[in-house]
């Protein structure tokens, strides 16, 4: 659309869009950090992802660089936190570096050695489904066999309420964004929001944790609230109820001979942009 004239300004720019706007020569793009961040949730009550070891093996397996290559064109940044770098207390974490010897000697030791298999749900957009087949072919380097299982978005969203006496969710690649960190940690790993009642897909419980999260709540001052969400964030990655991904960047883009586009916080404001003749 941008190319024809259709129209002069994108928002949001799809991510598989990049290189063609990249090289398109009369068109900008502004790419700018975003508080979304995408995962894969691993079901912890899941027997072999019941073991901290296995889920870190994954972790292991996963070339953050090449996803974000892959899947962002680089527009993205790699997950060193459960939180992204943009959330207000957000703490880096050590890197699980690309290493798939190391990856597979944590499945042996798990007693995994001939891996096994495991299935990941994922919304059935092209870009949702070219992630999740992304996490199975980096998987299967270390023996572990995916079934991508693309669904409604709708769908998806039945099978994560489901409670887990009952569910059959194993896997699930998926995205979040949140600008508040208590907000960002309760509602995805906090105990308290287990499904049905909250989106915690991983079934994970880690009694630090949702002490360290109360006590940052009920901090008086923004340092001392960030010391304990820091220590939250510590203990997940730790644990790794997920497969860590990427937070990918949020993409304008506008014809070159537009000035005065600006990102606000709803989208871009293009009532005040001018024709730079």
């Amino acid at each position: 659309a941008l190319q024809t004239g259709e129209a002069t300004a994108i928002y949001p720019m799809p991510t598989d869009q990049v290189a063609t706007v990249r090289s398109a020569g009369d068109i900008n793009m502004v790419s700018l950090e975003s508080t979304t961040m995408r995962y894969v949730t691993l079901n912890t009550n899941y027997e072999p992802l019941s073991d901290v070891r296995v889920r870190q093996a994954l972790n292991y397996a996963l070339n953050q660089d090449e996803y974000v290559n892959v899947m962002y064109s680089g527009a993205a940044t790699p997950a060193t936190s459960v939180l992204p770098e943009m959330v207000p207390g957000y703490k880096a974490q050590t890197p699980y570096e690309y290493d798939l010897e190391k990856a597979k000697s944590l499945l042996e030791e798990a007693g995994y050695a001939d891996g096994f298999e495991v299935s990941v749900i994922c919304d059935n957009s092209t870009q949702e489904t070219k992630g999740a087949t992304f996490v199975m072919q980096q998987l299967e380097q270390i023996g572990v066999t995916v079934n991508v299982l693309p669904n409604e978005a709708a769908t998806n969203a039945e099978i994560a309420a489901e409670p887990e006496d009952t569910t059959e969710l194993q896997m699930w690649y998926v995205n979040w964004s949140q600008s508040d960190p208590d907000g960002f940690l309760r509602s995805l790993l906090s105990s308290a929001m287990v499904p049905p009642t909250g989106y915690n897909t991983a079934f994970w419980r880690n009694d630090e944790f949702d002490s360290e999260l109360e006590a940052g709540n009920a901090a008086p001052t923004v340092e001392e609230q960030n010391e304990h969400y820091g220590k939250c964030q510590d203990i997940a990655w730790e644990e790794c109820p997920w497969l860590y991904l990427a937070s990918d960047n949020t993409l304008l883009s506008y014809k070159a001979y537009l000035n005065g586009i600006k990102y606000v916080p709803q989208g871009i404001d293009v009532i005040h942009a001018t024709l730079n003749v």
